[in-house]
């Protein structure tokens, strides 16, 4: 897979569960003024001591970077590591370095298009054997660029001036530092490599290198190293070959690519006093003003700065750098900002949003203007300072606005009260996670005061599929400053921009739809704060309280049914045989009254925002109950039978008094729905356990028929709550579980999926006359149409034959005495033994033939069950 165009460290592939491994690093810090040799390094040597074969001693470091002395290195000088790995699959690896070289006075070589340096992977640790690979980077006419591995007829591409690198070749002297970076991917079962060079600052792609078929076999080890590369020459050194006279390197790292990439970044360092952003590389100007100017190292936009950035109004940049997230992926931009208030309330305003391009006309009256409820931009936030004090933020898909939150004017570190107009700096974050549900995203903005600590996050599901299918996204930032014009204003500095990969310990298990502790919610925060769960039937209706999450009226909830549901994570492609499976800790609070404690356990196969209870007919559930009678209750559907249904004694449940109330102990539910293979129905299997006597019963194959949830290709979990007799009774919920169980493939399903066939156990896929299922039971081929598998024998008077002990079929033998007129006698049938192995295996069967002068047999298999 190719990398993003300016993606410096490779992103995971979508979907691919990889862990983050680092096979090696090296900041060459324990090497104190000696030849780099030993544990972990292996260069190559010479004992030749006559000049010019005078190599050794030629890779040292002084425990700051390491030197390749290109002056005494002849061609292919390679110094392998000693930590091997191996690539096999989707697995990605990346090696990368930081490079600068030391060009030598005199102009351009003499020969062009040589290799100087190159990172490489081989086979052994040997600088001397094994196969070795690399991309070089080679020396032209002042200039560098990429060759596939340096030799000559392969092709060299992506050329930098040297100038552009600060070297004057004809004077000689050190290049700034660049990084180089190795790609490994696997491909049609070897190993490719693909090599570009980036700044180092920007991490903006210098030379973009096309990926090249190493031949080395996916599996096999591999060690990463450095090597000066085929420069053509067995007497001839580097430096006479390139005019480099040394390479240093230096933060030398081979492993899979890291979770958090940068894309680009930007501390406005270099850039003048009063010199405007948009002459700057990398950005742009929009809402047709040029007010953003740098001011001792930061970027300033404030009016009347400076006698070319006056007035008031608007002034914005954007990013011409894309964030492009992948499925799963997030991108995240970072950056410091101070707010100068002046004396007015109400005249603070910034902008952060995402645009769908970039703008590159650079006349005037054709520039767009962008706001965050521009129809321009595609998400954005907006804060704003309230004239009454503090602050709120704005949420806009393009002009589509709603209010998120409002915060604190302690957060930006103003208080008009007290004539403080200046903020602290604040770092803000605005993200946008590319999640692994279709068409959800999600925009989060986070704002941290770096000098008190404190702090504001927002986050805003996005449901939305223009966006989502959005492949680039470029970020713009505006601000309006027009009161006391010359005072208000912003400051801005210390830009980054990265990608952040889906990491691997944040997936769920395998079959795990929900888990959910409620840990991370605030004490007193409603459920559908959190991302994943969206209010059903109106109100809020369950609350954090304590890492638990309550449904009490007493918490100024009101007394009625409403639920919650977790629309981002359902549950698809629910097959015959799979079972879905609901766990929670539940804890009752009864209190006197009876038949007063209700809870909906529920899968709908529609979401709306109204009542959606257990016996609706688009779900499918389960409804707890403390009754009239003092029981504990659990209806497995509407109008069951009394029969079906689960009741025990809430003494079971622990009750224990309260203030002459009743509390149960914490109780685990377990409630699981297996999909059977009689149209519409359900099977349903029912355990409650009390968490601390131990105390369990279950309730076994209730039968629940439910044509929507049954035939749905989508289910979503939910729960309501009700409690309406007092603000004493409600209910707890706690350490929810949600899976989908798929049974593993044995016997002839297991044996298919092998063969990956399409047409079914009566289809043919190799169009030889035997159907699938019969090859299965011959140990046929049925991608061959050639191998049948196995045929009879006869051995006097027995037929024999080898055939699968699934346990489906039977065999008999049929006979004839004429081949062409017949007629065929079929002898008694005789089921075959079944087997528990997963793959039952081949047994040989015997079957006594004919006594007759002359007859003619054969074996029929067929499936009967």
């Amino acid at each position: 897979m190719k990398k993003l165009a300016l993606m410096l460290l490779l992103a995971l592939t979508a979907g691919a569960a990889h862990a983050e491994t680092i096979v090696f690093e090296e900041d060459f810090s324990s090497y104190t003024g000696g030849t780099i040799f030993g544990d972990d390094w292996r260069p190559k040597f010479d004992t030749n001591t006559a000049p010019p074969y005078l190599q050794q001693d030629l890779l040292t470091s002084d425990g700051t970077y390491a030197v390749l002395d290109t002056s005494k290195a002849i061609q292919n000088y390679h110094a392998p590591t000693t930590h091997g790995f191996s690539l096999a699959g989707d697995d990605e690896f990346i090696i990368k370095t930081d490079m600068r070289f030391v060009h030598a006075s005199g102009g351009a070589p003499d020969i062009k298009n040589k290799s100087f340096f190159s990172l490489n992977i081989g086979t052994t640790t040997n600088w001397f054997n094994g196969t070795k690979k690399d991309k070089a980077v080679v020396m032209r006419n002042k200039a560098i660029g990429l060759a596939h591995d340096g030799t000559d007829g392969l092709w060299v591409e992506g050329w930098v001036n040297v100038s552009d690198l600060g070297v004057n070749a004809d004077t000689g002297g050190t290049s700034d530092w660049v990084i180089v970076q190795s790609d490994l991917s696997v491909s049609n079962g070897t190993v490719w490599m693909d090599m570009d060079v980036y700044n180092s600052e920007t991490f903006v792609v210098l030379v973009d290198g096309t990926p090249r078929d190493t031949g080395i076999a996916e599996g096999t080890t591999i060690y990463a190293g450095v090597t000066s590369g085929y420069n053509g020459s067995n007497s001839n050194t580097v430096e006479e070959i390139t005019q480099v006279s040394e390479v240093h390197f230096d933060n030398f790292y081979v492993g899979t690519p890291p979770l958090e990439t940068i894309i680009w970044q930007d501390d406005f360092n270099d850039l003048a006093d009063e010199a405007s952003v948009q002459y700057r590389e990398g950005w742009n100007l929009i809402n047709n003003n040029n007010k953003w100017a740098g001011y001792n190292g930061y970027a300033m936009q404030r009016p009347n700065f400076s006698t070319n950035k006056t007035g008031g109004t608007w002034g914005g940049v954007m990013s011409e750098n894309a964030m492009e997230p992948q499925v799963g992926e997030t991108a995240t931009i970072e950056f410091d900002w101070r707010a100068f208030t002046a004396e007015a309330n109400n005249n603070a305003y910034l902008d952060i949003a995402m645009m769908g391009e970039v703008w590159t006309n650079g006349v005037w009256d054709d520039r767009p203007q962008a706001y965050y409820d521009s129809s321009n931009t595609a998400m954005g936030f907006r804060l704003y300072q309230k004239s009454g004090g503090g602050w709120r933020l704005y949420y806009a898909e393009t002009t589509n606005v709603v209010t998120v939150a409002d915060f604190d004017d302690s957060v930006i570190g103003v208080d008009p009260d007290l004539g403080v107009h200046t903020g602290d700096t604040v770092r803000v974050t605005y993200s946008i996670e590319r999640s692994t549900k279709d068409d959800v995203l999600f925009v989060g903005l986070s704002l941290l005061n770096q000098n008190s600590g404190a702090a504001f996050n927002a986050e805003v599901k996005v449901d939305n599929a223009d966006l989502y299918s959005q492949a680039s996204f470029y970020a713009m930032f505006a601000a309006f400053n027009n009161f006391a014009v010359g005072t208000e204003g912003s400051e801005y500095d210390n830009f980054v921009g990265t990608i952040r990969a889906l990491d691997p310990d944040d997936m769920l298990p395998e079959g795990v739809i929900i888990v959910e502790d409620f840990n991370d919610m605030a004490d007193g925060a409603n459920l559908d704060a959190d991302r994943d769960w969206d209010v059903l039937n109106g109100g809020q209706h369950f609350v954090a309280d304590n890492g638990v999450a309550t449904c009490w009226p007493s918490e100024g909830l009101g007394l009625n049914w409403r639920g919650e549901m977790n629309t981002f994570s359902s549950i698809t492609d629910v097959e015959v045989g799979d079972t879905i499976e609901i766990a929670f800790d539940e804890k009752i609070y009864g209190r006197n009254v009876d038949n007063s404690t209700m809870l909906d356990v529920i899968l709908s196969s529609v979401y709306t925002n109204a009542g959606t209870s257990y016996d609706n007919d688009n779900a499918v559930g389960i409804r707890v109950a403390k009754k009239a009678t003092g029981d504990y209750r659990i209806d497995t559907y509407a109008g069951s039978p009394g029969a079906d249904d689960f009741s025990t004694s809430f003494t079971n449940l622990g009750a224990v008094a309260v203030d002459g109330s009743t509390t149960t102990e914490w109780h685990r539910v377990t409630y699981s729905l297996e999909k059977s293979a009689t149209a519409d129905t359900w099977i349903v299997d029912l355990t409650v356990s009390n968490m601390v006597s131990g105390w369990s019963d279950s309730l076994v194959g209730v039968d629940v028929v439910a044509s929507n949830t049954y035939n749905a290709s989508e289910l979503f979990f939910g729960f309501y709550g009700a409690s309406n007799y007092g603000n004493t009774n409600g209910i707890s919920i706690d350490n929810l579980l949600v899976k989908h169980i798929v049974p593993d493939l044995v016997g002839y399903e297991l044996w298919a999926e092998g063969y990956d066939l399409s047409g079914g156990e009566n289809g043919d896929d190799d169009f030889d006359g035997l159907l699938n299922w019969g090859e299965w039971m011959l140990d046929g081929n049925p991608k061959d149409g050639s191998d049948l598998g196995e045929s009879a024998s006869i051995d006097g008077m027995e037929v024999s034959i080898l055939l699968r002990q699934d346990g489906t079929g039977r065999y008999a033998l049929v006979s004839t005495e004429n081949l062409v007129t017949g007629p065929w006698t079929t002898g008694t049938w005789v089921n075959i033994t079944g087997s528990t192995e997963a793959v039952p295996p081949m047994e040989q069967v015997s079957i006594p033939a004919e006594d007759a002068a002359q007859k003619f047999n054969k074996v029929i298999v067929e499936k009967y069950q």
